[in-house]
Formats: C-alpha cells, sequence, structure tokens
C-alpha cells in the first residue's frame, strides 16, 4: 500500500513538473445573496519554464471556473464575464455540469 502511495504521489509530482498550471483566485460572483467563488487556472505551454509566473506566457492557457456546489465547477471559459449567467442559468436547470466541460 505504502509504495503505491509514494508511486502515485511521486507520478502526480511528475505531472506538475510538465504540465503546472496557477491557481488564482477571483472576485466571487454574488446572485441572490448566495456568493460563488469564481477562479482561474493558468496553465503554460513552455516545456522550458520560460515563464516563472504562467500569468505573464502570452500563450499560456487560461480556464476560468465558477463553484456553484461544493465539489460542483461550472467552466466559464476563458474569461469570468459569462460566469454570472452560467451560473443563473444552472440555478434554473438550463445548464448541466457535464455541459460546460473545460480543458484543464
Amino acid at each position: 500500500m505504502r509504495l503505491s502511495i509514494l508511486t502515485g504521489t511521486a507520478l502526480l509530482a511528475a505531472c506538475s513538473v510538465l504540465r503546472p498550471y496557477q491557481h488564482v483566485d477571483l472576485p466571487p460572483i454574488n446572485i441572490g445573496g448566495t456568493e460563488y467563488a469564481v477562479f482561474m487556472r493558468v496553465e503554460s505551454p513552455s516545456s522550458d519554464m520560460t515563464y516563472a509566473d504562467a500569468l505573464a506566457d502570452p500563450n499560456a492557457r487560461r480556464a476560468v471556473y465558477a463553484v456553484v456546489d461544493p465539489g460542483r465547477l461550472i467552466y466559464c471559459g476563458e474569461t469570468a464575464a459569462p460566469c454570472e449567467s452560467l451560473i443563473r442559468r444552472y440555478r434554473a436547470g438550463d445548464v448541466s455540469l457535464s455541459e460546460g466541460g473545460g480543458p484543464m
């Protein structure tokens, strides 16, 4: 059991080095008295780690998510602009969690 945990940890560490992403908390969205957390993941495609800060990489992929329920995310796109309307649609039952998907 211990070996599998160590192996899994090593694999996760290797993935983090090969495809690191940066987590950025964005301002929350308040709808109907409920506050929804919003965050962005930024992933730099530079394999040589040219940019220490992924936000500085002009070629970085950005993915914005809103937390609609504990453990449930909606993919908003590359910016936070559509998050509020997607949250409203989710609350109305018009958007499923799988519809948004998301790149990361």
